[in-house]
């Protein structure tokens, strides 16, 4: 079984005459008759009523509700592999923390949706770490870390600062950093992860 056989059959459908139908379709009528066989062969079922008139049998009415189904399905992945073709449809695997995400694609998603409409994106959410694994897997296109230091497979580019903050308590500090703690409050901290 085949598509274009399906198809003949769908058009044979419409007016259940072979000459006007291969003609219509521009190909002979044994081209048509064979096509129709191959169904009939491929399904073990007769689909039409030959005598008195051309119609469609029990089966076939079943086969043409199919038929049509499938005719439909493979016009639209004709389009879908043509918009492939032209990219301007395709799937970005990406990946970021759940704050990473929160931070970033608000401001990001719109304007990608609403340039590219028929690129599907699928987000995962993980640590850094993890979505570094995805990225040298090739389980993931892109994603948002906290670098974690060079890899010469990965292809890096900053994309924000995060200011990070250390909240405690003046007793907590006093009893940890003594006299040093107001110059420890006045003074930011590198710290790294």
């Amino acid at each position: 079984m085949d598509t274009l056989s399906l198809y003949y059959f769908s058009e044979l459908a419409k007016d259940l005459h072979i000459t006007r139908t291969a003609n219509r379709l521009f190909i002979s009528q044994q081209t048509l008759s064979n096509h129709i066989m191959r169904l009939e062969e491929y399904y073990g079922v007769k689909l039409l009523n030959r005598k008195p008139s051309l119609s469609l049998t029990y089966a076939g009415e079943y086969v043409l509700s199919f038929a049509e189904t499938m005719n439909r399905e493979n016009a639209n992945l004709m389009d879908i592999l043509a918009d492939i073709q032209k990219q301007k449809r395709g799937l970005i695997l990406f990946g970021a923390s759940t704050l990473r995400m929160s931070a970033s694609l608000p401001d990001i998603l719109p304007e990608f949706s609403s340039r590219y409409p028929n690129v599907e994106i699928r987000i995962t959410d993980m640590n850094s770490k993890r979505l570094e694994q995805l990225i040298l897997s090739g389980d993931l296109d892109l994603a948002i870390v906290i670098s974690g230091g060079e890899h010469p497979s990965i292809e890096e580019k900053p994309l924000m600062s995060d200011q990070i903050y250390l909240c405690a308590a003046d007793t907590l500090l006093r009893k940890y950093y003594g006299d040093g703690t107001e110059d420890l409050k006045r003074k930011p901290e590198t710290w790294r992860m």
